[in-house]
């Protein structure tokens, strides 16, 4: 129940920190991050998004024209065939909000749509 609340904050405050990533006058990010390790040996489909940001524990991507429920399916195919296994899902609203496991390491994967993109983040969680 902890893990799931945690989730569940950790969406809402990615969703009201959006504005400080995206401009209502410019919604569409123009310079690309990196991809850094861990996430680059996921094999996630990130050749037709952007990533907005990428270090050990963050991944934060931008796929324009997407909508959560088509690209959300891309993403978990991802992960299961990178040996990660889905926790929780309390998905709601338009607002994919799941927790996969691998091992002892556990992410939080939310995607959500913001001025016409799904806007993917997966985080390690604390615990």
């Amino acid at each position: 129940m902890r893990r799931r609340l945690f989730v569940m904050a950790l969406a809402l405050a990615s969703a009201a920190g959006c504005d400080s990533m995206f401009s209502h006058e410019a919604p569409h990010f123009s310079a690309a991050a990196p991809l850094t390790a861990p996430w680059d040996a996921m094999k996630l489909p990130v050749a037709d998004g952007v990533i907005t940001f990428s270090d050990a524990t963050t991944m934060t991507a931008q796929h324009t024209g997407q909508t959560p429920d088509a690209l959300a399916p891309k993403y978990t195919d991802a992960l299961t065939a990178a040996g990660w296994a889905k926790d929780a899902d309390t998905s709601a609203g338009g607002i994919v909000n799941q927790t996969w496991t691998k091992d002892t390491t556990s992410v939080a994967f939310t995607v959500m749509e913001r001025d016409g993109a799904a806007v993917v983040s997966l985080s390690v969680l604390p615990f």
